[in-house]
């Protein structure tokens, strides 16, 4: 039978269901999936529970002898059925009435830990890149392995909020496929306990999927996405400009395109205040007033990846990655700040490279850029075997404080780059 609400859900994410469960969830599989759940009394919809969507999210991925059976995953996508934005559809539930998810929810402020939603909309989101991709809604297998690309322009709501009186809802479905390539808006919003047809979004974001092929990680494709109506139409032509910015926006780095005139002289001024005015060395530097060194606000953690944070793949799963990362990201905002923090925007969520279940995981945050009573900051994950090491992963995130913040200054010409890239996504937002 299914596993008890209050089971830990990150436990329930991993569990291999024996080979006979699979008939039993086939119902809970529409009623969890299906674009109009059952009602559960006259008048309102039934919304499944966040737990009942890891149950089927286990038989989508789940590695057995089934998978042999399955077709090759498509390269071309000639002969793939179109499929709608209803199609890939998902929804679910947080209980936080229940006092176990209240405590794994919750921060020690009273507000949300955006780390952990952040952890599981990962996983609603790859629910509905497998739910676009299954080739037989029957057999809810895929042959295709979903994959996080990255996270990008995730909003969030700084109003008050209640515990007590909600529940937490995700919200996700495909609304831009490219050839290998999948974007899924997601919504977290409050659902009053009492009446669930009251909704108040207090998140969207967008997280993108590549699909590879579950035998040998090549590139496969996905079903091509269709409107029905105009307003999905609009939608699916902005995805497709997304997609092309994002490829501009890598291009223009710092490391591969120098900063423009005015970014020049924006380094020039910052590094001219930061001269001894009594000295005519130009490698003598001094804190201007109400500065800090960008150098003084790094803080860095280093975790060993053991088996129960690892994917259905064997390596590190992305959405625990993400939570670390978040939760650093809070953590640097307040030392620095010198009181709480709240988190305003997270402009992306980048990830270059797979993290190896046994490796040592390096998380750095440092203060990239201040402006009034806001920061950037940015972490960086590093992976190292103890030989060798390479990035896995870079996230930005926008914090704001309750005061006025010091200036950063950097000193090195590398931390004037990612001086500038910070102030870059600084403007954007603003």
């Amino acid at each position: 039978m299914l596993p008890a609400m209050t089971t830990s859900c990150s436990r329930l994410m991993w569990k291999v269901l024996r080979a006979n469960d699979i008939k039993f969830c086939i119902p809970l599989y529409r009623r969890c999936l299906s674009t109009t759940p059952p009602p559960s009394r006259p008048g309102r919809k039934r919304i499944p529970w966040f737990h009942e969507l890891i149950d089927v999210f286990t038989i989508y991925t789940k590695q057995d002898e089934q998978m042999s059976s399955l077709p090759p995953a498509p390269k071309s996508t000639d002969g793939l059925v179109p499929r709608t934005m209803a199609d890939s559809y998902v929804e679910c539930m947080i209980d936080l009435q229940d006092p176990a998810q209240a405590m794994k929810y919750s921060n020690a402020l009273g507000g949300l830990r955006i780390g952990r939603i952040l952890e599981d909309l990962d996983m609603v989101g790859a629910a509905s890149c497998y739910k676009h991709s299954v080739p037989d809604q029957t057999l809810m297998r895929s042959p295709l392995v979903i994959v996080t690309s990255m996270t990008e322009k995730l909003e969030m709501s700084t109003a008050t909020i209640d515990t007590a009186t909600c529940n937490l809802k995700f919200s996700s479905h495909v609304a831009w496929t490219g050839r290998s390539t999948l974007e899924v808006p997601l919504t977290v919003s409050l659902i009053d306990v009492k009446d669930n047809r009251k909704e108040t979004p207090i998140m969207t974001s967008v997280f993108i999927y590549n699909a590879r092929d579950h035998k040998d990680g090549s590139a496969a494709c996905v079903h091509p996405l269709i409107s029905t109506n105009d307003e999905e139409e609009k939608r699916i032509k902005e995805g497709a400009e997304k997609h092309q910015q994002r490829k501009l926006i890598s291009s223009d780095f710092y490391w591969k395109s120098p900063p423009s005139v005015e970014e020049r002289n924006v380094i020039h001024d910052v590094f001219l205040e930061s001269l001894d005015p009594q000295s005519l060395s130009l490698t003598e530097r001094i804190l201007p007033p109400d500065s800090e060194w960008m150098e003084c606000t790094k803080k860095t953690i280093a975790l060993p990846a053991p088996p129960d944070v690892s994917n259905v793949y064997g390596t590190v799963f992305g959405g625990y990655i993400m939570r670390t990362a978040a939760e650093l990201a809070f953590t640097t905002g307040a030392m620095f700040s010198k009181g709480p923090v709240t988190f305003l925007h997270v402009s992306d969520i980048q990830f270059k490279a797979p993290s190896k279940i046994a490796s040592i995981l390096i998380f750095t945050g440092e203060i990239a850029y201040t402006e009034g009573n806001r920061m950037h900051v940015r972490v960086q994950t590093d992976v190292t075997d103890m030989i060798t090491k390479y990035t896995s992963n870079t996230s930005h995130w926008i914090v704001s404080s309750p005061q006025k913040l010091p200036r950063v200054i950097p000193k090195t010409y590398g931390e004037f780059m990612l001086y500038l890239d910070a102030r870059r996504r600084f403007k954007e937002v603003k």
